[in-house]
């Protein structure tokens, strides 16, 4: 067992953790942003909120090899590129196209169920 909890594998692991709870949190806050009205009180507050989060999120697991391949890292990862592109783009006003929001959406649930797999 001490020889699992010294390579990082198995129970006990507070990185996996750590990386399960983040993840989901982001996933469940953006899910929930994603539903917001276009006139929605503090809807800019809440999207800067996001932005900050996501980013950091990316900061903390881009360079990681223990999350790079996982699926639940790829498809979060690619809602939240294409969520910062939008705002960087168009600014916090303006609503995300339904189409991009569709896919993101789809992403995020994918991603929602790979971490429930523990991948």
């Amino acid at each position: 067992m001490a020889a699992k909890a010294f390579l990082g594998i198995g129970e006990g692991n507070a990185a996996e953790t750590e990386y399960q709870q983040l993840t989901e949190g982001l996933i469940k806050d953006i899910l929930n942003v994603s539903q917001l009205s276009r006139d929605a009180p503090d809807r800019e507050n809440v999207l800067k909120e996001i932005k900050d989060r996501s980013t950091a999120w990316v900061a903390k697991y881009r360079r990681q090899g223990s999350v790079q391949g996982r699926p639940s890292f790829a498809n979060t990862y690619s809602a939240v590129n294409a969520i910062a592109g939008h705002i960087n783009s168009f600014g916090f006003s303006t609503p995300v196209p339904k189409k991009r929001l569709d896919r993101i959406v789809k992403d995020l649930t994918d991603a929602e169920r790979q971490l429930q797999r523990g991948r």
